[in-house]
């Protein structure tokens, strides 16, 4: 399948070493990921995602201090087969099966919209809103498959979409040795953000019960989705006040249970036996639903099963 995921580059705010500039979203790049993997190099990303792919980084090349990120930067190989080139032409001989638009803070590329408005079915063409805020672009609504990360509320021919985490990134630092209650990593306590190293970050999450997490500038984010790939809970302080056109793909009931059990019994309730054995049953469900439905891989399958069932 021929895919094009465009996304636009601003030309000022940081650049960069060897004079690239950033423009990395986290939703198009987990979509990148995802649709990379179930299709290889038949997906394109224009402009280039170079912050994703791990050839970028190294000696001789970009230092590791560039885009610290973790969990998404740096999780694509080579992409010397990708074919970026005459863009304009293959989007009007129909090249592509389809066109996504992401990372729209900074606008889209007119030209390409309006070329792919021309040429493609509105089914064809997905705008992909991975922005933190509610507001939605209706100028573009109808007019192509509009997917929304912060939903606040239903909105006809608007489509929720969520985060998610690649596929290779679940357990890799297992552990049965829970040595914490709750994580060390505490967003409430920005003095705990002390892990430099992503392998160390990971393990304190896969060395404890519960991880805290919370809402940040919008209600999806990465953290979420890194607490539970460490076999560990999220302990979603508001979860309760989030609409449910939100996270549409979290394990909410399984969340909220832990929400309500802590706020009535404590944290420590689940270090006695009777509550270890609780916190299990819930991390399978947890587990079990996470690996379904949050992984980049799931994500790229709903965008697809969303578009054929219009």
């Amino acid at each position: 399948m021929n895919i094009l995921i465009l996304r636009r580059i601003p030309d000022w705010g940081p650049v960069f070493p060897e004079g690239l500039r950033g423009g990395a979203d986290y939703q198009a790049d987990m979509l990148l990921h995802g649709f990379r993997n179930m299709f290889g190099n038949t997906v394109v990303d224009h402009n280039r995602s170079w912050w994703i792919y791990s050839g970028d980084f190294g000696p001789g090349k970009l230092d590791d201090s560039v885009h610290k990120g973790w969990t998404i930067y740096r999780s694509l190989g080579d992409d010397s087969g990708v074919d970026r080139t005459d863009i304009e032409n293959k989007i009007r001989t129909h090249f592509f099966d389809l066109i996504i638009f992401g990372y729209v803070q900074y606008g889209i590329e007119q030209t390409y919209w309006d070329l792919a408005q021309t040429h493609y079915d509105p089914k064809d063409i997905i705008f992909l809103d991975g922005m933190d805020g509610t507001e939605i672009d209706y100028s573009r609504v109808g007019r192509c498959l509009y997917f929304k990360r912060e939903l606040a509320h239903p909105i006809d021919q608007v489509y929720p979409v969520n985060f998610a985490i690649p596929d290779e990134k679940i357990d890799l630092y297992p552990s049965d040795n829970k040595i914490h209650n709750i994580a060390p990593m505490d967003p409430r306590n920005p003095a705990s953000y002390i892990y430099k190293q992503e392998p160390e970050y990971y393990q304190q999450y896969a060395e404890s019960l519960f991880g805290v997490t919370t809402k940040k500038g919008g209600w999806d984010c990465m953290r979420h989705y890194e607490i539970m790939a460490n076999n560990c809970i999220p302990w979603f302080l508001d979860l309760e006040g989030c609409p449910n056109t939100i996270m549409t793909s979290l394990p909410k009931r399984p969340l909220l249970e832990v929400v309500k059990l802590i706020r009535e019994k404590g944290e420590d309730w689940f270090i006695t036996e009777e509550g270890f054995e609780h916190w299990q049953y819930l991390n399978d469900e947890v587990q079990t639903h996470f690996k379904k439905y949050c992984t980049t891989s799931a994500l790229a399958k709903q965008i697809l099963n969303t578009r054929s069932s219009v």
